[in-house]
């Protein structure tokens, strides 16, 4: 309702009745077709955000109680060898693997030394060279803020110089063991073993070693990812035989993993892409929390006709209690960066029929469909 005043409108007040129904009838209605058109959004947002958070804790809880008690076990041994010696005045031998040896009767019964100035600590790291420093900056920009795997999968496009360089910053810095083992191998391989034994030894470093994988949190209190990629050595072995073998028992359950597994096994694979590897070839683990879960393998190949190379992803798989969390993610982004480095133009990936989450997550990597694969059996 309205009046005509001078030309223009004037709106009347809403009368109290009117209010009523706005709101005890208006109101109710217009949130009822509100929730009504919108609900199927809300619960995906809700059900996304509920599966995460939940998968999140799987995950978690899982490694507490896989790796938990490992460590409760070594952490209890150091604190009863601590308190022997304490009580006895000596201390106990180290056993060539770096773990707390038993005393032996005979030691427990030798008198302790006379006190005296405590001796310089063996641990000490090596002097830092700032040479070096600027060597390795050269080398790999940003060399200090990269995590272990980004640093090792850079190491073989490197000079003997370079790699020599690179493992004293190390030794004298941080003092991870994956980098200081590839380095030296690398240096091995090239042919410059002699120098390179020479450097501080990774196996028995000379002062204690920060893990290999990043905290939770850096030292400027930012997080960092607990989800890491490296390639894979001889002491992953035993691992990436449990991956293999669920990963070949996962296909060959699915629709179409028959012809795609055939009558393959983990050894095989293993000979192929660990024990000898060609060049063109590398296999990857993904760790989480210093654990290995997942394991990727991806070769070089050139197409018919064709002059550049290619890539293809072998496998690419993650145990099913480490999922969600980013595992599968680094070990694709390693493969394709390897790939880059090894100038490909392209990457091929298989999906079996109606595995809808791998297709996601290789769409999600930037692949899209090229050839469809049809397959009719014969009697």
């Amino acid at each position: 309702m309205s009046d005509h005043e001078g030309g223009e409108t004037v709106e009347e007040e809403p009368t109290p009745l009117q209010r009523v129904l706005e709101l005890l009838v208006f109101a109710p209605v217009g949130v009822a077709v509100t929730v009504a058109e919108d609900l199927p959004g809300l619960i995906g947002k809700g059900r996304q955000r509920f599966e995460t958070d939940v998968q999140n804790a799987r995950v978690i809880g899982q490694f507490v109680v896989t790796h938990g008690q490992r460590h409760v076990v070594e952490r209890v041994g150091k604190l009863l060898h601590r308190d022997t010696t304490d009580s006895d005045g000596s201390v106990g031998s180290v056993g060539s693997s770096g773990s707390d040896a038993v005393a032996t009767p005979e030691s427990t019964a030798a008198p302790a030394a006379p006190a005296g100035p405590a001796a310089p600590s063996p641990t000490r790291k090596p002097e830092a060279d700032p040479a070096d420093g600027v060597i390795v900056e050269a080398a790999l920009a940003g060399y200090d803020t990269l995590s272990a795997s980004q640093v090792v999968r850079r190491l073989e496009s490197l000079g003997p110089d370079e790699l020599r360089a690179i493992h004293r910053h190390e030794a004298s810095h941080r003092n991870r063991r994956t980098i200081l083992n590839r380095a030296h191998q690398i240096l091995e391989a090239k042919g410059a073993g002699g120098e390179a034994t020479s450097l501080p030894s990774a196996t028995a470093p000379s002062a204690a070693p920060e893990p290999d994988r990043p905290s939770e949190y850096d030292r400027a209190g930012e997080r960092v990812a607990m989800e890491t990629t490296r390639p894979a050595c001889e002491a992953d072995r035993e691992a990436c035989r449990a991956l293999l073998t669920q990963a070949l028992a996962d296909a060959r359950s699915a629709r179409g993993g028959d012809a795609l597994a055939g009558a393959t096994t983990p050894e095989e694979l293993l000979e192929r892409w660990l024990h000898a590897p060609s060049p063109g070839t590398i296999l990857y683990v993904g760790e989480f929390h210093h654990a290995v879960v997942g394991l990727g393998a991806v070769a070089i190949f050139t197409r018919p006709g064709a002059t550049v190379p290619s890539g293809r992803i072998e496998c690419c798989y993650v145990e099913t209690a480490a999922r969600g969390v980013g595992v599968g993610s680094a070990l694709m982004e390693s493969m394709v960066a390897w790939c880059d480095e090894k100038e490909c133009r392209d990457i091929d990936a298989l999906a079996l029929p109606g595995d809808r989450p791998t297709k996601q997550r290789l769409e999600a990597a930037g692949f899209t469909a090229r050839l469809l694969v049809l397959n009719r059996p014969l009697n």
